[in-house]
């Protein structure tokens, strides 16, 4: 047994593994991957706000893509942009033919707070993308 002070990553990995047991007692499962991705990150060295945020990330609720996005941006607090900077790029994606929806701007207002990492941010463009154009 480790004691919490200890910061070593063999006794983070036991409390890890403490916390998965606590919750299967519980009677609630947790994912075999996120104990994986959990270690993974320990061994990292990733701090526990960055897990958190790729936890939170990685299972926030939703039925679509758009759902998500939005849910991350009310967990988060962020509110919508609307300035000058944001209708100017709509108007050049407008003369380029792109056209721009609500779910790609809150995209791009989450990856430059840094909720969402690059990696994420285009993850979450090509399924919203996929999504509409089924």
């Amino acid at each position: 047994m480790y004691s919490f002070r200890d910061r070593s990553k063999k006794a983070q990995k036991y409390r890890v593994r403490q916390m998965s047991a606590n919750i299967a007692i519980s009677g609630r499962d947790m994912r075999d991957e996120d104990i994986l991705h959990l270690e993974t990150w320990i061994d990292e060295g990733v701090s526990q706000d960055e897990v958190a945020r790729r936890l939170i990330v990685r299972h926030i609720g939703g039925d679509t893509t758009a759902e998500k996005v939005e849910n991350l941006r009310r967990y988060y607090k962020i509110k919508r942009s609307s300035g000058y900077p944001e209708q100017l790029a709509d108007a050049l994606n407008r003369i380029e033919g792109i056209e721009g929806d609500e779910t790609l701007s809150l995209i791009a207002d989450l990856l430059r707070k840094s909720i969402l990492t690059p990696d994420e941010a285009n993850a979450f463009t090509l399924m919203h993308v996929r999504e509409k154009s089924r």
